[in-house]
This record gives C-alpha cells, sequence and structure tokens, in this order.
C-alpha cells in the first residue's frame, strides 16, 4: 500500500511527455533538457561499431535503416541490407560530424548515451522541408519500436532529472513525518 502511494507521488513530479506533432519538434523540445545527459563525439566507445537504426516520422518510410561508424573512420550504410560505404570523421574538437557517403554531410551532436545517437544537420533545413535531425537509436532497443515509442523511451530515460530529486525527498520526509506523528 505504501509503495503504490510513493509511487502516485512520485508520478506527480514526472515531467511529461512535451505535445509536439512531429519527429523535429519533439527533440527541438526534449533536447535542451537533456543536454546535462550527454556524452560527446569523444566517447567513441558508446557509437563505433553498434548498428543504429534510423527513426523517421513520414508516413511513407518503411526502410530499414543502420548506420554503423566503425574504427578507422569507416562509415556504413544499409537499406533494407543494400550496404553503401564511406568515411565519417570528427571535426571542430569533436562537437561536429562529417558523414560521406556518396555525398557529405555535416551535423553538430545533439545528444549521445548508450542508446540513443541524436545529430542535428548543419545548418537551416526547415525551408527546404528536409528533417533537421537524425534520430537513431541502438538497434537492439529500437528493433520493435516506431518513431513515437522510441521518443517515449528517450523521455522516459531522463523525465526524472535531478530537479525532482528534491522534491521526491521532500515528499518522504514529510510522509515519515506524518508517520511518526500517527504512531
Amino acid at each position: 500500500m505504501a509503495s503504490k502511494f510513493l509511487e502516485a507521488i512520485t508520478n506527480t513530479f514526472q515531467k511529461p511527455l512535451p505535445q509536439a506533432n512531429d519527429l523535429d519538434k519533439y527533440l527541438e523540445e526534449m533536447l535542451p533538457e537533456l543536454e546535462n545527459y550527454s556524452e560527446n563525439l569523444n566517447q567513441e566507445s558508446l557509437y563505433l561499431e553498434h548498428p543504429w537504426l534510423e527513426f523517421r516520422d513520414e508516413d511513407y518510410f518503411h526502410e530499414s535503416i543502420l548506420h554503423f561508424f566503425n574504427p578507422e573512420q569507416e562509415y556504413l550504410n544499409s537499406i533494407n541490407g543494400e550496404v553503401s560505404f564511406g568515411i565519417w570523421r570528427k571535426m571542430n574538437q569533436g562537437k561536429k560530424l562529417m558523414i560521406e557517403n556518396g555525398e557529405g554531410k555535416l551535423y553538430e551532436l545533439a545528444f549521445l548515451d548508450g542508446n540513443f545517437f541524436i545529430l542535428k544537420i548543419h545548418g537551416d533545413n526547415s525551408p527546404i522541408g528536409k528533417p533537421k535531425y537524425l534520430f537513431l537509436v541502438k538497434e537492439e532497443v529500437g528493433k520493435n519500436l516506431d518513431w513515437k515509442d522510441a521518443i517515449e523511451l528517450l523521455h522516459r530515460s531522463y523525465k526524472n532529472g535531478s530537479g525532482n530529486l528534491f522534491q521526491i525527498i521532500l515528499v518522504i520526509l514529510a510522509i515519515l513525518t506524518l508517520i511518526i506523528l500517527f504512531i
């Protein structure tokens, strides 16, 4: 009984998922709150030699696209099993990532952890209707998810943040005080 009560109180302080209509807008809302949890591109063990599944919010997007960042700057891209080869390179003291696979694209790191790798295209793609972000989830984590499920997973992973810890401790202290007073 007490654990359900504590869970209900804890849920009260959890941040709700932001309201948005598309993947870019969700990320625009969430990323400023996540930046303190992000690793940097120098933490290569987080993204090297892992298959990263690409998510898009486009209705007609049904491909299975995997991105592989391998040692020696080897980049592999698999679209429904058809593999193309390229290179990747860190630039600007590891703040930017260039991926060349036929054509080159310059990205800025938006977020990186053990399960999510989010890159923002350098510049403004909104006037031409292209996505702002390359939203990648480690394949083993994202293989049975759609893009909204992946956003919810990212949100659940970090929604409590450190600011709520103080509030939770206060609630627990209040409950303990009430229990002591009524015993």
